[in-house]
């Protein structure tokens, strides 16, 4: 049985406040999840048409030593940290700060970015398609880190917030499986912008292992919090993640255990034929 993950990225909903993003971890912690994912960039890159966000990105900017300590935190909490990497240079930072645990956002993808990526040591490389159609560059990541040990997941999303059902396509996942299943070392995963209830439902029956979702606690705001799960929901996802990942089982066709006692108290209920009678 291999257990459903939850990663959790608190976006910029923390608006700045080091204070409400650390009791975002703590609350995602508390909920069961397994991943929690800030964001890192760098404002000098801040392209000239989002220059009228850069006081609200400069709030939300990370630095080293901030990684550092939220990743302390997270692994003390018992959870993986991961970094979502929005330039290659932050590539570089977070392998000399040991992160183990990246991601790459669909807009970001780039040859610049993924050699980047692809000149370290990773325990998992997340990647998000929502704004990919490029499959064969990704194909060429998957054949380049085949041989490192990288496990890399290539995560299915809509990069619409929110999603609407009629936008969620969630039969792409099967495009993606059946075009990645050669490969061992890469699973598909699910970036969840829907904020519908039977959605997780869905994607855990297709076998995904890997569900991130934005998060939030009660002082968050921001564009895009709409589809933030709140501590109740992220509790109430962990808790289905986990009864999902053992009523999905290991797909063995063996019987159970205790299916092996039924078959012997029930062996002879009924007779294969009738027995003869005297006369007959």
């Amino acid at each position: 049985m291999q257990e459903i993950k939850i990663i959790c990225d608190p976006a910029n909903y923390w608006n700045g406040s080091h204070n409400l993003l650390s009791e975002t971890l703590e609350s995602a912690a508390r909920a069961g999840a397994h991943y929690f994912k800030p964001q890192m960039f760098d404002i000098d890159y801040i392209g000239e048409a989002w220059e009228h966000k850069l006081k609200k990105y400069k709030s939300d900017q990370l630095t080293a030593c901030d990684i550092e300590a939220y990743k302390d935190l997270t692994e003390k909490l018992g959870m993986k940290f991961a970094v979502t990497a929005n330039h290659p240079h932050i590539v570089d930072i977070l392998a000399d700060l040991k992160v183990k645990n990246i991601k790459i956002a669909s807009g970001q993808i780039t040859e610049k970015m993924l050699d980047r990526i692809k000149k370290y040591r990773w325990e998992t490389i997340f990647i998000s398609t929502g704004m990919w159609e490029d499959m064969s560059v990704l194909d060429l990541l998957a054949r380049d880190t085949h041989l490192s040990g990288d496990k890399v997941v290539l995560m299915h999303c809509a990069s619409l917030y929110p999603t609407y059902p009629s936008e969620a396509n969630l039969n792409r996942i099967d495009t993606l499986q059946d075009k990645f299943c050669q490969y061992s070392h890469v699973e598909i995963g699910y970036s969840d912008h829907c904020y519908n209830r039977i959605v997780p439902a869905i994607v855990m029956g297709k076998g995904i292992k890997y569900i991130e979702v934005h998060v939030k606690i009660g002082r968050s705001y921001g564009p895009t919090s709409e589809i933030a799960y709140t501590p109740e929901k992220l509790t109430a996802l962990c808790r289905d993640a986990k009864e999902a990942s053992e009523l999905l089982g290991n797909g063995a066709l063996g019987m159970q255990f205790r299916e092996l006692e039924t078959k012997e108290k029930y062996k002879d209920r009924y007779l294969e034929e009738l027995p003869e009678t005297e006369g007959e």
